[in-house]
């Protein structure tokens, strides 16, 4: 059985392919290792070249065996820009290593069952048909026999589905051992990676939230982004406010029918009642969300004597319209047009418009409509914060700073495939109503682009 491992992609219209061979000279050139064990590079150079470079940006436990290396190396190249990209390599099928004892993945099942709900709720049928069928093609050609371990699986076919449909949102996921909510249904998630953390400046008169429990996958914290924010005014200059905010949490949007459960309503339309669990959870739920739009609230008041602020959303992956809408009411007057997005549900499709809010629902003493506003974005802002601060920049509220944002407008939730994945698919697209368009695969381009990490620096040298 082989221990080699072969990549082929396109970059920049050149076709590229490169082979690891087991070899034990250190001292030659193109040598990397790989587990404890040497390999070689072998193909065109500016292929190998590009490979070495991503290989030594990967931390080392997730290249501990050849195929994590092929499943990194796959994700990592999409990201960089590859296409076409296919990695083969020969170790042993799928294992049952994080499965219950005496569970097997039925990888062919699995497969199908991913195509199903896809082509079923994907945002854009033909492609989500030119990506089933790639899927099944990867099937039939064996693409997924040489994958050790359930995680690994998840992360290849999510980078094949993003492959084909350029989709940063789509993310194949094994299930956490703790029951699943279901709030996510029209939640903008982010899978964009942390790469990097960007500090805080020193602030004085702060307010801080942090939510208390993860209810509704927006509450508390959800791999790299947990629910808090900080509000308060820069030491170096009290006049200016800053605002950190790590995710758009849900704050709103609760169905006529969960409030009605909450009333105790005797509607006679609810033919299938809840469990004594369910309905706890739904009152927490609503908990939740009330604490969340408040705690948006008083972080606006606490900065209601800025003359200018400073929103940083750079460590921001994204989250909820509903609190994108608050949000972005606190800085604008009544009545302007936001959003709209668009939900396929089955061959039909459904529009959802978000304005900014009524005075009856935002009072205009409540806004802060006169200090400048600066927004620091870079590659980790997704999703709702871009969506957030397009609408800033569309409505002239903001100046923009910073590099690049991830590039993602498509919001959807999670599907059960099977017993041991979620798949969030986006079901619905960001159409802004002023640029007849969006953001996705490209981002939001700063007024100011500069590394993400000096945006602070270059909000107060503008101020």
């Amino acid at each position: 059985m082989s221990n080699d491992l072969n990549i082929r992609f396109q970059l920049n219209g050149l076709n590229h392919d490169v082979n690891f061979e087991a070899h034990d000279d250190a001292h030659e050139i193109n040598h990397v290792v790989i587990g404890g064990i040497g390999y070689s590079l072998q193909g065109d150079q500016e292929g190998i070249g590009f490979v070495k470079g991503i290989l030594t940006q990967l931390p080392q436990n997730s290249i501990e065996t050849l195929s994590q290396t092929g499943k990194e190396l796959k994700a990592r190249l999409w990201q960089e820009g590859a296409k076409d990209i296919h990695v083969s390599t020969s170790t042993h099928q799928i294992g049952i290593s994080i499965l219950r004892e005496g569970e097997t993945l039925d990888v062919h099942q699995t497969i199908n069952e991913i195509c199903t709900s896809f082509e079923q709720s994907y945002v854009f049928p033909d492609v989500a048909k030119k990506s089933s069928d790639y899927l099944r093609q990867q099937l039939a050609e064996g693409a997924y026999d040489s994958i050790t371990d359930i995680e690994t699986f998840a992360q290849v076919v999510t980078a094949d589905l993003r492959q084909i449909t350029e989709d940063k949102h789509i993310n194949l996921r094994v299930k956490l051992p703790e029951v699943q909510q279901e709030e996510s249904k029209k939640i903008s998630s982010s899978e964009v990676e942390m790469k990097q953390q960007y500090p805080q400046p020193i602030l004085v008169n702060s307010y801080t939230y942090k939510a208390p429990t993860d209810i509704g996958w927006m509450g508390g914290t959800q791999d790299s982004f947990p629910y808090e924010m900080k509000a308060g005014y820069l030491e170096q200059n009290p006049k200016v406010g800053y605002l950190d905010l790590r995710i758009f949490g849900v704050c709103g949007g609760m169905s006529e029918k969960d409030l009605a459960i909450i009333n105790d309503s005797k509607e006679p339309a609810f033919k299938n009642p809840l469990s004594d669990g369910d309905l706890a959870y739904i009152k927490e739920l609503k908990g939740d969300i009330e604490q969340r739009r408040a705690a948006i609230k008083d972080s606006i008041k606490n900065l209601d004597k800025a003359e200018s602020i400073v929103i940083d959303l750079r460590n921001n992956g994204g989250g909820h319209p509903t609190a994108v809408q608050l949000l972005c009411s606190s800085f604008m007057k009544e009545g302007l047009p936001l959003n709209t997005i668009e939900w396929r549900r089955g061959d039909e499709f459904v529009k959802e418009d978000f304005n900014t809010l009524s005075p009856e629902e935002l009072p205009a003493e409540k806004r802060l409509l006169e200090p400048k506003v600066f927004i620091l974005i870079g590659p980790n802002t997704f999703s709702a914060a871009e969506e957030f601060t397009n609408n800033m920049k569309i409505h002239e509220r903001a100046t923009i700073i910073g590099e690049p944002s991830g590039g993602g407008a498509n919001p959807g939730g999670e599907h059960d495939i099977g017993e041991n994945f979620t798949l969030f698919i986006p079901d619905g697209r960001a159409i802004n109503p002023i640029q007849k368009g969006n953001w996705e695969g490209i981002g939001i381009i700063p007024d100011h682009v500069i590394p993400a990490e000096e945006a602070i620096d270059k909000a107060i040298s503008l101020l």
